[in-house]
């Protein structure tokens, strides 16, 4: 049963992700990660790589801006995560539901 416990928290955790997901929160959240976004492209347009000096700048803004959008993506990814694990728990319960004999099984095996 511990299976079980594990899948209806995972559904209480899938319903929390969407609601904060579906609101205003997360609009705003991916809002100022995009703001954060465009300012750090202006960065790296206004260098020129002429020297050794902007051209590590640049390669940390270029990592900056590979931060920032796996940000705006990371609740989205993290509830699809969260549906794979509960995917796979749903299924590994209902093997552990299929390998348990039945009353039935038990019943019979009780009168031999």
């Amino acid at each position: 049963m511990k299976l079980t416990e594990e899948l209806i928290r995972k559904r209480q955790l899938q319903k929390l992700f969407e609601v904060f997901i579906d609101g205003p929160l997360h609009v705003n959240y991916q809002a100022g990660c995009r703001a954060s976004l465009q300012e750090v492209e202006g960065q790296i347009l206004s260098l020129d790589p002429v020297t050794r000096e902007q051209e590590i700048e640049m390669f940390k803004l270029r990592g900056e801006v590979r931060r920032l959008q796996s940000m705006i993506e990371l609740f989205p990814n993290g509830l699809e995560d969260l549906k794979r694990e509960i995917d796979d728990l749903e299924s590994e319960d209902l093997q552990e539901v299929g390998a348990q004999p039945r009353n039935r099984d038990r019943y019979e095996d009780f009168l031999t």
